[in-house]
């Protein structure tokens, strides 16, 4: 998948990013480190269908050696919208526990978790499988490892599962209702949108910041809070020039696109 440079003011395009990591205790951070991973949007429009693809990892070699990267997919037509994406398992919930996977991590087969699903007005779909890898196919063989995950997924047994969804309320998932609202523009937004079987909301507020747009959004699942990111990019745009997100209670990542200048 070759990488092109970000179109603004276009209904496609590229975006890299450069992954910088902060450790947060008591809610201050008190550690960075710079280039621990690194990452990629894309969007394209063809044919009446808008396929959106978000990709990243860490360079193990940056980041003590731990093995972290995800994948997702989304088309979205006119009738709802289509999802893949794999991700590797990450269940620490602490700062000691992550210190424990690092030492852990060395020469293990690394766990992957992959979903696909279909949502349209009324019903979706999803099939979730799991299944390991050699920890030698880390970011910096991606290429490599998006066929063998494909394959392994179409190989595991059925697990699927079909939810009605309001008709309403959601009828695509998350990437596609995140790019309507980033298109929005400055004000409050509120959308729900299906990711597994589970139907959630995404809810923002845009503002104008240094030139840009800033969203500050958020995912609910009833009324537990289950992300937190903020994004800048420019009018028109639908891809972001920058993304911090709060992936765990001890740690951020901050993705810095390229050329992107300002806090």
């Amino acid at each position: 998948m070759a990488l092109l440079g970000a179109a603004r003011r276009d209904p496609g395009g590229q975006q890299r990013y450069r992954i910088d990591a902060t450790i947060v205790l008591f809610g201050l951070p008190v550690f960075t480190r710079p280039g621990v991973g690194s990452g990629w949007a894309k969007v394209e429009e063809r044919a009446g269908e808008r396929k959106l693809q978000f990709a990243a990892g860490s360079w193990p070699e940056q980041a003590r050696g731990l093995n972290r990267l995800g994948f997702v997919e989304e088309r979205v037509s006119g009738s709802g919208s289509k999802y893949f994406g794999f991700m590797t398992a990450s269940a620490e919930e602490s700062f000691a526990e992550a210190q424990r996977a690092l030492e852990a991590s060395a020469g293990e087969d690394a766990k992957y978790t992959a979903i696909a699903g279909e949502v349209q007005a009324g019903r979706a779909h999803s099939r979730t499988v799991k299944f390991l890898f050699p920890a030698k196919y880390d970011w910096a063989r991606w290429e490599e490892l998006y066929p063998l995950a494909s394959e392994a997924f179409a190989r595991a047994s059925d697990r699927g599962e079909t939810m009605a969804a309001a008709p309403q309320s959601a009828s695509h998932s998350f990437l596609h209702v995140l790019t309507g609202q980033m298109a929005g523009g400055v004000g409050a937004h509120e959308n729900a949108f299906v990711y597994g079987n589970r139907e959630m909301v995404l809810r923002s507020k845009v503002e104008r910041e240094r030139g840009r747009l800033r969203l500050d959004g958020k995912t609910l699942l009833g009324k537990k809070t289950l992300s937190q990111f903020r994004l800048w990019y420019q009018e028109g745009s639908p891809l972001p020039e920058r993304v911090d997100v709060q992936v765990k209670a001890f740690l951020r990542l901050t993705l810095a696109g390229e050329g992107y200048a300002g806090g």
